[in-house]
Protein backbone atom coordinates (compact mmCIF):
# COMPACT_ATOMS: atom_id res chain seq x y z
CA UNK A 1 0.00 0.00 0.00
CA UNK A 2 2.91 2.54 0.85
CA UNK A 3 4.15 1.77 -2.77
CA UNK A 4 0.88 2.58 -4.16
CA UNK A 5 0.90 5.97 -2.36
CA UNK A 6 4.65 6.76 -3.08
CA UNK A 7 3.46 6.43 -6.92
CA UNK A 8 0.54 8.18 -6.11
CA UNK A 9 2.72 11.18 -4.80
CA UNK A 10 5.18 11.15 -7.51
CA UNK A 11 2.83 10.56 -10.58
CA UNK A 12 0.75 14.16 -9.29
CA UNK A 13 3.91 15.36 -8.62
CA UNK A 14 5.25 14.91 -11.96
CA UNK A 15 1.99 15.91 -14.18
CA UNK A 16 1.80 19.06 -12.53
CA UNK A 17 3.29 22.04 -14.10
CA UNK A 18 6.41 24.01 -11.67
CA UNK A 19 5.74 26.87 -10.60
CA UNK A 20 7.38 30.20 -12.09
CA UNK A 21 7.03 32.79 -9.91
CA UNK A 22 7.06 33.23 -6.23
CA UNK A 23 3.78 32.63 -4.46
CA UNK A 24 2.78 30.03 -7.37
CA UNK A 25 4.44 26.88 -4.94
CA UNK A 26 1.10 27.51 -2.73
CA UNK A 27 -1.32 26.65 -5.40
CA UNK A 28 0.72 24.01 -7.34
CA UNK A 29 0.88 22.63 -3.64
CA UNK A 30 -2.97 22.71 -3.81
CA UNK A 31 -3.94 21.56 -6.78
CA UNK A 32 -1.64 18.33 -6.22
CA UNK A 33 -3.21 18.63 -2.62
CA UNK A 34 -6.69 18.52 -4.32
CA UNK A 35 -5.53 15.34 -7.24
CA UNK A 36 -3.93 13.75 -4.13
CA UNK A 37 -6.81 13.39 -2.30
CA UNK A 38 -9.41 13.14 -4.93
CA UNK A 39 -7.46 10.13 -6.14
CA UNK A 40 -7.04 8.49 -2.35
CA UNK A 41 -10.77 9.27 -2.59
CA UNK A 42 -11.13 7.13 -5.28
CA UNK A 43 -8.92 4.83 -4.58
CA UNK A 44 -11.37 1.78 -3.72
CA UNK A 45 -12.86 2.34 -6.27
CA UNK A 46 -9.55 2.64 -8.70
CA UNK A 47 -8.90 -1.00 -7.06
CA UNK A 48 -12.09 -2.60 -7.25
CA UNK A 49 -12.34 -1.80 -11.42
CA UNK A 50 -8.58 -3.04 -11.39
CA UNK A 51 -9.77 -6.31 -9.74
CA UNK A 52 -12.48 -6.23 -12.47
CA UNK A 53 -10.13 -6.01 -14.77
CA UNK A 54 -7.59 -8.75 -13.94
CA UNK A 55 -10.84 -11.28 -13.51
CA UNK A 56 -11.89 -10.77 -17.12
CA UNK A 57 -7.82 -11.13 -17.74
CA UNK A 58 -8.36 -14.32 -16.53
CA UNK A 59 -10.49 -16.24 -19.07
CA UNK A 60 -7.96 -15.33 -21.31
CA UNK A 61 -5.64 -16.80 -19.04
CA UNK A 62 -8.14 -20.18 -18.89
CA UNK A 63 -7.55 -20.35 -22.74
CA UNK A 64 -3.31 -21.27 -21.51
CA UNK A 65 -4.46 -23.18 -19.61
CA UNK A 66 -6.66 -23.74 -16.26
CA UNK A 67 -4.38 -22.68 -13.66
CA UNK A 68 -2.73 -20.02 -15.25
CA UNK A 69 -7.12 -18.25 -15.03
CA UNK A 70 -7.05 -19.58 -11.33
CA UNK A 71 -3.73 -18.00 -10.59
CA UNK A 72 -4.93 -14.60 -12.07
CA UNK A 73 -8.52 -15.05 -10.25
CA UNK A 74 -6.70 -14.98 -7.09
CA UNK A 75 -4.96 -11.77 -7.95
CA UNK A 76 -8.03 -10.19 -8.91
CA UNK A 77 -9.92 -11.63 -5.40
CA UNK A 78 -6.45 -9.85 -3.63
CA UNK A 79 -6.80 -6.45 -4.94
CA UNK A 80 -10.71 -6.94 -4.42
CA UNK A 81 -9.81 -7.48 -0.28
CA UNK A 82 -7.49 -4.45 -1.27
CA UNK A 83 -10.46 -2.14 -2.46
CA UNK A 84 -12.59 -3.04 0.76
CA UNK A 85 -9.23 -2.21 3.38
CA UNK A 86 -8.46 1.47 2.27
CA UNK A 87 -8.70 3.19 5.39
CA UNK A 88 -10.80 5.86 5.09
CA UNK A 89 -8.84 8.32 6.81
CA UNK A 90 -6.21 7.48 4.32
CA UNK A 91 -5.61 11.16 3.66
CA UNK A 92 -5.44 12.30 6.96
CA UNK A 93 -2.56 9.37 7.44
CA UNK A 94 -1.00 10.54 4.37
CA UNK A 95 -0.73 13.91 5.37
CA UNK A 96 0.51 12.67 8.91
CA UNK A 97 2.94 10.10 6.73
CA UNK A 98 4.05 13.32 4.64
CA UNK A 99 4.89 15.67 7.69
CA UNK A 100 6.41 12.76 9.10
CA UNK A 101 9.25 12.67 6.18
CA UNK A 102 9.50 16.32 6.10
CA UNK A 103 10.73 16.48 9.39
CA UNK A 104 12.96 13.45 8.80
CA UNK A 105 14.19 15.51 6.06
CA UNK A 106 15.31 18.61 8.47
CA UNK A 107 16.92 16.23 10.90
CA UNK A 108 18.70 14.99 7.96
CA UNK A 109 19.89 17.96 6.46
CA UNK A 110 21.33 19.54 9.84
CA UNK A 111 23.40 16.25 9.78
CA UNK A 112 24.50 16.01 6.36
CA UNK A 113 25.22 19.50 6.39
CA UNK A 114 27.82 19.21 9.91
CA UNK A 115 29.44 15.73 8.40
CA UNK A 116 30.16 17.32 4.98
CA UNK A 117 31.41 20.35 6.42
CA UNK A 118 33.99 17.74 7.99
CA UNK A 119 35.05 16.71 5.03
CA UNK A 120 37.77 19.10 4.50
CA UNK A 121 39.30 18.69 7.31
CA UNK A 122 39.82 14.86 7.15
CA UNK A 123 41.19 15.27 3.96
CA UNK A 124 44.25 17.53 5.70
CA UNK A 125 44.75 14.90 8.18
CA UNK A 126 45.21 12.48 5.54
CA UNK A 127 47.96 14.45 3.76
CA UNK A 128 51.07 12.52 3.68
CA UNK A 129 49.58 8.81 3.96
CA UNK A 130 49.94 6.20 1.50
CA UNK A 131 45.95 6.59 0.64
CA UNK A 132 46.27 10.76 0.34
CA UNK A 133 45.67 10.40 -3.29
CA UNK A 134 42.77 8.02 -3.06
CA UNK A 135 40.91 10.14 -0.52
CA UNK A 136 41.39 13.25 -2.36
CA UNK A 137 39.52 11.91 -5.69
CA UNK A 138 36.82 10.84 -3.68
CA UNK A 139 36.35 14.79 -1.73
CA UNK A 140 36.64 16.22 -4.92
CA UNK A 141 33.72 14.16 -6.12
CA UNK A 142 31.24 14.84 -3.09
CA UNK A 143 29.33 18.00 -3.35
CA UNK A 144 29.94 20.60 -1.39
CA UNK A 145 27.84 20.92 1.85
CA UNK A 146 25.96 24.08 0.63
CA UNK A 147 25.28 22.26 -2.33
CA UNK A 148 23.78 19.41 -0.43
CA UNK A 149 21.94 21.53 2.07
CA UNK A 150 20.24 23.71 -1.21
CA UNK A 151 18.94 20.43 -2.84
CA UNK A 152 17.56 18.85 0.17
CA UNK A 153 16.13 22.66 1.30
CA UNK A 154 14.04 22.60 -2.17
CA UNK A 155 12.97 19.03 -1.70
CA UNK A 156 11.46 20.21 1.94
CA UNK A 157 9.98 23.35 0.85
CA UNK A 158 8.65 21.42 -2.16
CA UNK A 159 7.00 19.05 0.34
CA UNK A 160 5.73 21.98 3.00
CA UNK A 161 3.31 23.35 0.65
CA UNK A 162 1.77 20.14 -0.17
CA UNK A 163 1.45 18.96 3.73
CA UNK A 164 -0.13 21.83 4.25
CA UNK A 165 -2.42 21.72 1.36
CA UNK A 166 -3.53 18.27 1.66
CA UNK A 167 -4.34 19.33 5.68
CA UNK A 168 -6.30 22.13 4.42
CA UNK A 169 -7.75 19.48 2.05
CA UNK A 170 -8.53 17.02 5.03
CA UNK A 171 -10.12 19.94 7.16
CA UNK A 172 -12.58 21.11 3.75
CA UNK A 173 -13.76 17.54 3.52
CA UNK A 174 -14.12 16.92 7.34
CA UNK A 175 -16.22 19.70 7.76
CA UNK A 176 -18.10 19.36 4.82
CA UNK A 177 -19.01 15.16 5.81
Amino acid sequence: MVKLLLVLFVTCAYSLPKPDAQGEEEYVASETAQQVGETLNKLPSILSKTAEWIRELANIGDEVHPSVGSVIRDGADSVKIASDNVPEDLDVKVQTHLRHLIDIAKKIQVEVKTGLTKVPELKDNLNGTLIESYVEDVVDSVPSAEEVDARISDAINYLEPLAEALAVQNSNTTTVA
